[in-house]
């Protein structure tokens, strides 16, 4: 199993659309701030792996994070121009918002998932069993935008989405997202429409629940959710976030 990583292309001088090229990425030094914000949001495994350059992060030196997005991970587009939809992200000379966490903003950071396939399985994602959930912000530093084509994202379906919740025919107005989970406005109520239930497996295929019609849904998964992330791996203890 690898890790199934997308880089978000860099627009040097924001013209777009040809700007964006499909063999580029982008490379942020953080600074001492962000360093230690991303050792507090991933606790012990920042140090022991991540600035690692095998680990597929920061392969072009420690501290230096690419802006990338794994398989299921949730984006925001802001633009569409050409073949390329641009998205919104973090910017590093802002520093880091305490507020800007996976669970409260998705489509901002980037969930790390391990992608395979088996004999009778389609492409499926799974999370690190030996780390728990781990996720970082998407990074870019002022004047360059990122963007990602067109082929590699699925969008949801278009608003209102006319549909069954539970066998109930309901029209969705609106979308809200909340770590893994997608959630649906119907009748001024919130309903949850795809949840990723934490069952310790980890597993895309085993913990997706889709709670309307899956003929008008998405056909992508979300990321996995196993709930707990490392802590201390000498005890070999995880905290819920």
């Amino acid at each position: 199993m690898t890790n199934e990583t997308y880089p978000h292309r860099p627009d040097y001088d924001g013209t777009g659309p040809k700007v964006p090229r499909d063999d580029d990425k982008v490379t942020v030094p953080l600074n001492t701030t962000w360093q230690n914000y991303m050792r507090k949001i991933m606790g012990n495994v920042y140090d022991k792996n991540f600035i690692v350059h095998e680990y597929g992060f920061m392969d072009t030196g420690a501290h230096k994070l690419q802006a990338l997005s794994c398989g299921g991970n949730l984006v925001k587009v802001i633009d569409i121009r050409g073949n390329w939809a641009y998205i919104e992200h973090q910017w590093h000379e802002d520093g880091p918002n305490p507020e800007y966490t996976f669970l409260r903003y998705p489509w901002l950071n980037t969930m790390q998932v391990l992608s395979g396939t088996g004999k009778d399985q389609p492409l499926y994602y799974i999370c690190d069993k030996l780390r728990g959930t781990l996720w970082f912000p998407i990074l870019s530093q002022k004047g360059i935008p990122l963007a990602q084509p067109l082929s590699q994202l699925e969008f949801f379906p278009i608003l209102p989405l006319f549909t069954e919740w539970h066998g109930e025919a309901v029209a969705v107005t609106e979308y809200s997202f909340y770590g893994t989970d997608v959630y649906g406005l119907v009748d001024n109520k919130w309903r949850v429409l795809e949840e990723m239930q934490i069952s310790g497996h980890g597993s895309v295929l085993l913990d997706r629940v889709i709670h309307v019609n899956p003929n008008d849904w998405i056909s992508t998964a979300g990321v996995p959710n196993i709930g707990w992330r490392e802590n201390d791996p000498r005890k070999g203890t995880g905290v819920l976030f």
